[in-house]
């Protein structure tokens, strides 16, 4: 058993046999013969007619006729199918009876075809719904190909091939990179690693002889989506050996087992079976006397008369209307289900949630909104970190309603350049669709526009603001007019920070708004934003504001950005600045960026989070008191898996520590540890967990006989 559990713990890793990871683009170039024109299509055609096409493996369909075979599959139906035939006899024999001797064989040849069109039917329904899905999945990709660049259907991918990966398209297949053509490149991995934040990506190589597909920086991987950014990558993996083809085959290699309802009708099968078939003998031989009366004739008639009274007798003694019950309130239920976008595959599902004894959820997306939200934000009023005010902001996802908690005035002037710094700083929009408010962008520099948009009623220079357009971002778009945006220093993983520089229009000034993490800011400030003007900063200020936000925001689990800006440019304002050519040659020198960042002025200091989801906690409660285990298995740090799922109820905070696991160390545990643990926790919070650790985990519940929806 645990040599099974390390060969399934190396699909964890992203494939280990070719190393992508560890070569430099150069070398990649060489191991797939490529160049920077890309393959000749015959070249792609012979690959193509080699590796096969880029698509994940299609299970087989079943016929029409196979799925109305399997109707006639469980032991019950069969037993009535049988009585019906034998009941049909009956009434050819007697012939006395007339038309109402068919009455009995007729009701249940009905009853059994209507349960087995209702389940065929629904099959249909299932399997149609899910082809409706598996034709969203197909995607177009740009790829060179002699010389040029073009658009293809993703399914022609070969391995080796040279691809473009675009901001808002979908990776096509498992890619290595090789250059990125932007100043950062984002992956939103979440469909993958359960991740909420974009992961930032480049061309390095790692020096590892294996990695985890989370810290894979430069791969990027089939089903996931470019957050940001442009890079140039070559495909290694296609179809089924890309990461998500693993999945589909871990998922195929999964046993289908019957559900509880199944295994409860057969086993009332079996035992009625049993039960009819000895009182058919007992009814018989006890009779045997009877076969001897005048009445009869003869022996043999006397002996097939009593033969048709046991058999009447156990006709009677079958259930016909059970499968119909059975069927009937399946049914409900399933429609029930597809009212709230449920694909109900097998009609015995449903009776199996009911049953079900753990539920294993994902965390983005499910538990939670998977969209960051702003929650708090400190400001200051001297020069002190306790006369500091940290500030609660009401409302989730990316509706743009929602109070600040204990504000005050005094803070007008800091909270209106706060809000500028937001705002510019800023890529994303916001847009609304079928009144469900979304953005265009990061998750981060979403939940940015909206607290600028819920800061929008302490502006009294807006309330008399009217804007001619509509837009659902009005109070963004009034501050937009005071500045026009001349150059973007983009984020990088060295400094963390991403600026804007901008010409205030009412003061015809250069000024510079940064956002980046805190860490950073605050070394690089020079000054502190208070009530009382601009402060400057010491070395022990700064280890105090540090120290102050880690522990109210960094271990409440909280993401956090440090808001600042620069008015000093004097460099900048004595050249050519509207001349983009002049800028972009200007930063070429990465220490020039780190200098234009540098002597800052802090302003304040936002808190963000993916929220839970606000029907979530009764819910987890429920299943509580229902005597239902609720275990939550995520891709996320430790520290906010833990944080959430004291929040929502799967984890009680006093014991946190002791039901919260990072997986790979859980698996590093022996087989007789984890089980215990999974037998003696009825609460447990898994982090950093993978799509096989998923799997692994509900084998591991099974074993304990536990019925596990995952």
């Amino acid at each position: 058993m645990e040599e099974n559990k390390k060969k399934k713990s190396e699909k964890l890793l992203v494939s280990n046999t070719d190393k992508y990871w560890m070569k430099t683009p150069k070398e990649m170039y060489s191991i797939f013969n490529q160049t920077d024109k890309g393959y000749s299509s015959s070249k792609a055609k012979e690959l193509l007619e080699k590796h096969g096409l880029n698509e994940l493996k299609e299970p087989e369909k079943e016929s029409i006729w196979e799925k109305i075979t399997e109707q006639f599959e469980d032991k019950l139906v069969r037993i009535l199918l049988v009585a019906a035939v034998i009941s049909f006899i009956i009434a050819l024999t007697e012939k006395e009876e007339g038309i109402s001797a068919y009455i009995e064989p007729i009701v249940i040849l009905i009853i059994l075809i209507v349960n087995a069109a209702i389940s065929v039917i629904q099959d249909i329904k299932a399997d149609n719904a899910l082809e409706a899905l598996k034709k969203l999945q197909q995607c177009e990709t740009r790829v060179f190909r002699d010389g040029k660049l073009e658009i293809i259907n993703a399914k022609y991918l070969v391995p080796g091939d040279l691809v473009e990966l675009v901001e808002g398209e979908k990776v096509p297949a498992d890619v290595r990179l090789l250059d990125i053509k932007t100043a950062t490149f984002q992956i939103d991995q979440s469909t993958l690693t359960g991740e909420p934040e974009p992961i930032f990506k480049d061309a390095e190589p790692i020096n590892q002889d294996t990695v985890e597909l989370a810290v894979t920086s430069n791969h990027a991987f089939s089903s996931t989506g470019v957050a940001a950014g442009v890079a140039i990558g070559i495909v290694v993996y296609t179809g089924m050996n890309s990461e998500i083809g693993k999945i589909q085959e871990m998922c195929d290699e999964a046993e289908d087992e019957e559900s509880s309802l199944q295994l409860k009708l057969k086993e009332f099968g079996d035992t009625l079976a049993n039960i009819i078939f000895v009182i058919c003998i007992v009814v018989w031989v006890v009779n045997y006397k009877n076969f001897f009366d005048e009445i009869h004739g003869t022996w043999f008639n006397g002996c097939i008369y009593y033969f048709k009274i046991s058999v009447a007798l156990a006709v009677a003694a079958i259930p016909e209307g059970l499968p119909a019950v059975i069927t009937t309130c399946l049914a409900l239920g399933s429609a029930r289900l597809y009212k709230q976008n449920a694909i109900i595959k097998k009609l015995h599902s449903i009776e199996t949630l009911g049953c079900t004894s753990v539920i294993c959820s994902d965390k983005t997306g499910t538990l939670t909104t998977n969209n960051m939200t702003i929650t708090k934000f400190l400001m200051f009023q001297e020069n002190t970190v306790k006369n500091s005010q940290i500030f609660e902001v009401e409302g989730e996802s990316y509706k743009p309603f929602g109070k600040v908690l204990n504000y005050s005035d005094d803070f007008s002037e800091i909270l209106k350049k706060q809000n500028h710094i937001a705002c510019i700083n800023n890529m994303s929009r916001l847009k609304k669709e079928n009144d469900k408010y979304s953005i265009i962008g990061t998750p981060t520099e979403g939940a940015l526009r909206v607290l600028v948009e819920k800061l929008a009623v302490h502006d009294d220079e807006f309330k008399s603001y009217i804007s001619k357009e509509s837009s659902y971002q009005p109070y963004n778009d009034f501050i937009y007019q005071n500045y026009e945006i001349i150059y973007t220093l983009e984020f990088d993983r060295k400094r963390k920070a991403k600026s804007i520089l901008a010409l205030d229009k009412k003061t015809n000034k250069l000024v510079l708004f940064i956002k980046g993490a805190v860490e950073y800011m605050i070394n690089n400030s020079k000054n502190i934003l208070t009530t009382n003007n601009v402060k400057p900063l010491n070395d022990e200020l700064k280890k105090e504001i540090a120290g102050y936000v880690s522990e109210n925001f960094m271990k409440k689990s909280l993401r956090t950005l440090a808001l600042c800006y620069k008015t000093d440019l004097k460099e900048l304002e004595s050249m050519n600045y509207r001349d983009v050519k002049v800028l972009k040659e200007y930063f070429k020198d990465h220490d020039k960026i780190l200098n234009t960042e540098k002597d800052c002025t802090l302003v304040s200091v936002v808190g963000m989070l993916d929220p839970p989801r606000p029907e979530v906690k009764d819910a987890i409660l429920s299943c509580h008191l229902a005597g239902i285990r609720v275990y939550m298995i995520t891709g996320d740090e430790k520290e906010t898996a833990r944080s959430i799922g004291c929040a929502i109820g799967i984890i009680d905070r006093e014991n946190s520590n002791s039901c919260c696991f990072m997986t790979s160390e859980f698996f590093q545990k022996s087989q007789q540890e984890r089980l215990k643990i999974l037998n003696e926790s009825p609460k447990l919070v898994f982090a950093r967990s993978e799509p096989a650790h998923k799997k692994m985990l509900v084998e591991e519940l099974k074993s304990l006989n536990f019925i596990v929806a995952m």
